[in-house]
This record gives C-alpha cells, structure tokens and sequence, in this order.
C-alpha cells in the first residue's frame, strides 16, 4: 500500500504538468485514449494498473466507485451512460462519471438504474436569450423523454441539458410503469434549458406506481416555452434553492411550477422565477384522481407573468387541499397577483409581497372557497391598467374569507391606481377585515356594501385621510354586555347601537330619513359605500348635529349635511346619484 501511494503522489506531480483536466480521484487523469493519458501511461501508469487491480480499482474504468462512460461502448453519450450503468453492481451506489468533453448530444435516452449516480462537470449557469445556451453539454432533441429516473435513489449532478422543440420531458423522476416506484432521486446543481410548448423540462410523477422524496436543488431551468417543473401523483416532493427563468422574449405561454393531481406533500424552498411566461404557479385537477393536497410554498417568486401569476385553479372546486403561500413575490402580471379561483384551507401569508399587477392584487371568486385567509402580507400598487382593480377583489360568494395585518394601498411616494384596499362584489358567508393599513387608496379603504351586515366583521383598520384616520367598526349581531367600559372614562349600558342600515339618496339637496332614529343621540358614523369616504357627527335631537373632524364623503362639507325632523335626515349637497350610504348610532 504504501508502494502505491507513493506512485500515486508521483503521479499527481506528473498529470499536474500536462492536463487541467477536472480530477474524479483527487488526482488529475486525462480521459482514456486521449494522447496525454497514453503519455501518463507508458510513464508510469503501467505500473500502478497491477496495484490497482490488485485493490480492485481500473485505471481505465475509474476506481471501484466510478465508471468513466466515455469508457463505455455505444452510439452516443446516452447509450454510454446506459451501457456503464449495466456493469453496477446490485444493491450498490454506482458513480457514472460524464468527463469535460465537447457538447453531446443524446440520441439513445438514459434510463438510470437503482442506485444510479451520473455527473457531469459543473458548468451551468443562468441563460433565458433563445439560442445561446453557451454553458450546455448535453442536449437531446428526439420527442420523448431525455433522462428517466423510475427507480430509487438515483442521483443525477452537474449536468447541463438543452432539450430540442419536441421533446416531452427532459429529466422524468418516476414513469409510466406499473412495478417500478420512484423513491429518494436527487437532481443537483444542474441545468435544464430549452424545449417547446409542450416540454416539461422537469417532471415529477408516478401515475401507475409510487413517487415518494423526489428532490430538485440547487439547478437552473431557463430559455423554456412550456412548464418548468411539474408534478402530479407524487407524494412529499422538495424544491429547494432553484433558479426558474422562462424565456425572456416573446413568451406567453410557459408555467414555473405546475402542480396537478395527487400531488401530496410539496415543499417549495427558494423558488425564484423571473419571465414567468403565462404563470408563475398553477395548482390544478385536470389528470383524474385525488386532488392535490398540502402544500408549502416558501421564497417563492413569479415575475412578469402574461396573465395572473399564482393560480389556485376552478378545477380544485371547494376541495381542502391546505395549502400555505409564505413569503411569496407576486409582480408584474398582465392579471392578477395571486388568483384564488377554487380551493380551500388557503393562506397568503408571513411576508408576501404582491405589487404592480395589472389587475387585482388578490382576487378571490371561485364561489365554493371555504376558508381563505391572507395575513401580514404587503400589497401595493396594484391595477397598474388603471381600469378599477384593487387590493384584493372577492366575487362568487366565497365562505369564510379573513383579512388581517396587512399593509394594502399604493405607493405614498409616488401614487398609484390601486382602487381599494378591500373591494366585495358579492356577499360572503363570513368576512372579517381587520387591523390592516389601507391608507394611499384612491377611493377608500374597502367597499363592503354587497355583504350582509351579520356576517361582517370590520374593525381595527387604519386609513389616515388629511392626517385622520376615520374608519369605522362593524361587528355581526348585537353587542352583548351589562356595562363596557372604555379607559375608564366611557360607561355604555345595553342597546348602544340605535339604528344602523343603509340608505340610498336619489337626489341632491333633498333631505333623506334614517329609520328609527326618532329622538336617537350621541356618535353616528356614515360611510359613503358607493363613492367610498366616511363622515361623524355628534346628534342631538335639541342643539341638532356637529361634524367631528373632517368628512370625507362627497356632498358632506359641514354640520348642515345633517337635520332633524321626528327623525334624523341627511343632505347630499354635491357628487353622483343615487349613493347608498350606510351609518349606525352610537348612544349612551
């Protein structure tokens, strides 16, 4: 041994002198054949062959744990990783070695074995300008899939794959096999580029068999026209630390991630996408099935979509497929942001940012959602088209829909087209919208005039107009409680709300009666529900009414706005009608 460790420092001094090839056995070889190795051979390799069979190692087909493929027979790179794939030993881990060579191109599809690892030099890098692709050194241009992985725990490092118009899949973790499961492959620091339309550079399925802990890290997938990475009939599939740029001109039709059905358990983990095409993330049911359930989205990014950006599509109905969006980017779409259209158990939340889209912020309208919840997020500037888009939108009747915490309206620096903050345009079984800023919105801060008030909870919303912040509060049913008691200083007993409805004024100049608040006294607070703004008088049946602070409300400039006549009326001396305002009194 210690004969051969000497020859094999003698060695290192030797190769070192003569190629810069990439070392695969902490020394540096040439690729077998090549002039420079038959130079190292009759030099010295002669000798340490007898050593290294003696150990069981082959200068010609690597030490016992990797195969030159070179080395191998066959018509083409895929048929040589395929052939030295055929020499492993069962059971075993076997290392397949791709060395630095010109680009090859893959005519026979490589199909891994158990245990499989193939790597390549690790070159790629980032390129979505069609045609360039400088750093590939694999390309497959047939029509069906170029790297298959249906069996476990194969790995597959380094490789940088440019795949032609036609192809279907580049890199497949699972197949359409009925006996083989796809448990623990591993796709790391590699490059995939290219395709068509109908291209899935990276799919992750099993739609006869099982698909368990497939993992994509650390690669690049670029220049792409069709789905980047998809999955369906899987279970707990982990996307960590990817880079995802579609191609940067022209490209209207691609999608980031595409999740579809029986796709259980997907951890995303740094997902950044730029030039997202069509759609960053679409999360569906069109392939039969269960539905796709429980996913954990983190880091992830959709830039500059054609359409909207995050997709939870009709096709899920009102299935609970739990899943949570955290720390999500959702920008630059020709829709909106992040479109809830079915689906339920859904959380935006911890952090996502969803800005300048030329729609909705967030639009919520599938109709059979059951519980959708958007917490602590920043939405700003959205309905860059100017054409009365909001925040966040709900249409469809949805169930069970929270708002809390969030910073939502347009840029106080430079303004912005965002309409509302909140914008119902239907009733929803249970809306509550809480304790957010929505200042900077060019109408209001919400208009919730299509919900029925018992299902309304509305407080703790800051809107600061003219360094005051009016909103009012809105809670379903009646407050029930013997004495509330505020710092202290206020005392209210039962029946402190008189009142409280809507109505709508058909004329300017013309008193309008709110019902039932003959003799009514102390704090009532109006809202403009169409035109947006609001406005609080102080009431008292025999001194008449005071405006607090400033109103908001076109056609309310001062205390005159409001009369008493057996009931207290309201003015509207200027702006559109009809307006239906809603306004409740508050009295001791």
């Amino acid at each position: 041994m210690r004969k051969l460790l000497l020859l094999l420092l003698s060695l290192v001094i030797s190769a070192a002198a003569q190629t810069t090839t990439t070392p695969y056995f902490n020394f540096n070889i040439p690729a077998y054949g090549t002039p420079n190795w038959n130079i190292l051979y009759n030099a010295n390799l002669s000798s340490l062959d007898s050593l290294l069979y003696a150990n069981g190692c082959s200068t010609k087909n690597g030490c016992s744990l990797y195969l030159i493929a070179t080395n191998f027979p066959g018509g083409d790179i895929g048929a040589q990783v395929n052939n030295a794939a055929a020499t492993c030993t069962s059971g075993r881990q076997c290392h397949i070695i791709i060395p630095p060579m010109a680009r090859a191109a893959i005519t026979t599809p490589i199909v891994f074995v158990a245990n499989e690892t193939v790597e390549c030099p690790r070159i790629g890098a980032i390129d979505n300008s069609a045609g360039s692709d400088p750093y590939t050194n694999l390309t497959y241009f047939g029509s069906d899939t170029a790297i298959t992985m249906p069996t476990a725990n194969g790995r597959l490092i380094g490789c940088d794959l440019l795949l032609g118009p036609s192809v279907t899949n580049g890199i497949w973790m699972g197949s359409a096999s009925a006996v083989l499961n796809a448990y623990s492959n591993h796709v790391e620091d590699a490059s995939v580029r290219g395709g068509g339309t109908g291209t899935t550079l990276v799919n992750i399925s099993c739609p006869n068999a099982a698909c368990e802990d497939n993992n994509l890290i650390n690669s690049r997938l670029s220049d792409f026209i069709g789905v980047a990475v998809g999955t369906s009939y899987s279970n707990d599939t982990h996307l960590y630390n990817n880079t995802v740029y579609g191609r940067h001109v022209g490209n209207t039709t691609s999608t980031s991630l595409l999740i579809d059905s029986q796709a259980g358990g997907v951890n995303v983990d740094g997902f950044i996408g730029g030039s997202s095409g069509l759609h960053g993330m679409v999360v569906r049911h069109t392939l039969g099935g269960l539905y796709p359930t429980f996913g954990f989205i983190n880091n992830f990014e959709c830039d500059i979509a054609s359409s909207d950006c995050i997709v939870f599509d009709s096709t899920l109905r009102s299935a609970n497929i739990g899943y949570t969006c955290n720390d999500c980017w959702a920008a630059g779409a020709g829709g909106a942001g992040i479109h809830i259209a079915g689906g339920s158990n859904i959380t935006i939340g911890a952090g996502s940012i969803i800005r300048v889209n030329a729609q909705d912020g967030i639009l919520i309208d599938g109709g059979a959602e059951v519980i959708v919840k958007i917490h602590d997020n920043i939405i700003q500037g959205n309905n860059t088209s100017n054409a009365g888009f909001s925040g966040i939108a709900i249409a469809g009747h949805p169930n069970g829909v929270t708002i809390t915490g969030n910073v939502i309206g347009n840029y106080p620096e430079v303004g912005g087209h965002q309409q509302y903050a909140l914008k119902a345009n239907s009733d929803v079984e249970g809306l509550t919208f809480a304790n957010n800023n929505c200042s900077n919105n060019v109408v209001g801060c919400a208009n919730v005039a299509a919900v029925v008030s018992s299902k309304l909870t509305y407080f703790g919303n800051i809107n600061v107009v003219a360094g005051v912040s009016n909103e009012p509060n809105y809670f379903p049913g009646t407050l029930q409680a013997g004495t509330i008691t505020s710092t202290g200083k206020i005392t209210a007993n039962a029946g402190i709300v008189a009142g409280g409805a809507s109505v709508t004024v058909t004329g300017l100049s013309t008193p309008t009666s709110l019902a039932g608040t003959t003799g009514a006294n102390g704090l009532i607070v109006i809202r403009d529900s169409t035109l947006g703004g609001n406005a609080i008088f102080m009431l008292d049946p025999n001194t008449g009414p005071q405006l607090i602070g400033s109103s908001n409300i076109t056609g309310i400039t001062n205390s005159g706005a409001m009369s008493y006549s057996s009931g207290w009326r309201i003015t509207l001396s200027s702006g559109a009608t009809p307006r239906t305002l809603t306004w409740a009194i508050f009295q001791s």
